[in-house]
This record gives C-alpha cells, sequence and structure tokens, in this order.
C-alpha cells in the first residue's frame, strides 16, 4: 500500500465503494506503516552487515 498518505487515500477509495468500516480505517494504515518500517530497519542492517 506504499506509504501512510497512500493508504488513507486507499481506504477513502475503498470506504467509498464498499460503505465505513471505522476499525480497518485505523487499523490498517498503522499496522503497514509500523510493519514498513520494522521491514526497513531490518533491510538496512542487513545491508550494513554486508558492508563489513
Amino acid at each position: 500500500m506504499g506509504a501512510t498518505p497512500t493508504a488513507m487515500a486507499n481506504m477513502a477509495a475503498v470506504t467509498q465503494e464498499h460503505g465505513p468500516s471505522p476499525i480497518a480505517f485505523a487499523v490498517i494504515p498503522i499496522v503497514g506503516a509500523f510493519i514498513i518500517q520494522v521491514s526497513n530497519a531490518l533491510v538496512i542492517n542487513i545491508m550494513l552487515m554486508m558492508l563489513k
């Protein structure tokens, strides 16, 4: 889904099509952003280990 603003735009489009889901609208972008940041930290650490 990309960055959090993109996720919010995607969720707004889905909401217009299928109706509101307040829980999903709040949870999905936050969890997605968290997963992206954790995976980014792991990738950076792996790349730095490869350079040593």
